[in-house]
């Protein structure tokens, strides 16, 4: 499988790679709740001792997803929760087409040593959260 070259985060463990899927990862069908909104778990440690001493640590982390993520199609908007630190990212893409491209390019592979999980969400569950 190809090794894939992702974020060139300064905050990835160590890592800038997201590696080949892992065999332990099941696969799912995300065909029957595809939306344009993605979400990416585990992009980040909410752990990370950067988050509070280094005051671009978002705005770096949000602008090496988009510069990884518009590989794969038309990037709208991204967002994180500053204040409730869990290392999602929220992506919403311009149509269905480009979120599952980038689904399926991302889920499972690890990425600074932890596993990527990327789950869709409805579109109303992004106006909720993604101010």
């Amino acid at each position: 499988m190809v090794v894939y070259t992702c974020i060139s985060s300064k905050y990835a463990s160590g890592s800038n790679t997201i590696l080949s899927k892992s065999s332990q990862v099941s696969p799912i069908n995300p065909l029957s709740n595809v939306t344009q909104n993605l979400v990416l778990c585990n992009m980040f440690s909410p752990n990370d001792s950067n988050i509070g001493s280094d005051p671009d640590f978002f705005s770096d982390i949000i602008e090496d997803v988009k510069e990884e993520c518009s590989k794969y199609g038309n990037i709208v908007k991204i967002w994180l929760d500053t204040k409730n630190i869990d290392g999602k990212i929220y992506i919403k893409y311009s149509n269905k087409d480009e979120s599952l491209k980038a689904f399926q390019f991302l889920n499972g592979r690890y990425f600074g040593g932890s596993l990527i999980n990327a789950y869709f969400i409805a579109n109303e569950v992004w106006d909720a959260t993604c101010h």
